[in-house]
């Protein structure tokens, strides 16, 4: 992967700083990261922050890293595939089997 690789970290809980600062450490410089609670990102001064996720946001972006609550990870993982991002899912995938066969098809896609 290209370290220019436009990259979406959704969720910014400690599995989404960890993923983050790797990242950084690794070189990657186009990071960016969607989480509706402010107080998530302080002690991250001069990050990339993302205030919505929606099709034109997620577009902009070649991976995504799924990171927050698991009940909210398949319908992420369906709006960042739809957008074209390769997507990496944090475990569990979700708390239930909703939507799990339509991810996988439009991931097949």
């Amino acid at each position: 992967m290209n370290k220019k690789t436009a990259i979406i970290i959704i969720g910014f809980g400690s599995i989404g700083k960890r993923h983050y600062c790797n990242l950084l450490e690794l070189g990657y410089n186009n990071v960016a990261v969607f989480d509706p609670a402010d107080d998530a990102f302080a002690g991250f001064d001069g990050i990339k922050r993302v205030k919505r996720l929606n099709d034109g946001v997620l577009k902009s972006f070649d991976v995504a890293f799924i990171c927050g609550p698991n009940n909210l990870h398949v319908k992420q993982a369906i709006m960042c595939a739809r957008a074209g991002c390769q997507t990496f899912i944090e475990k569990p995938l979700s708390h239930n089997l909703k939507d799990v066969s339509k991810l996988i098809s439009i991931l097949r896609e």
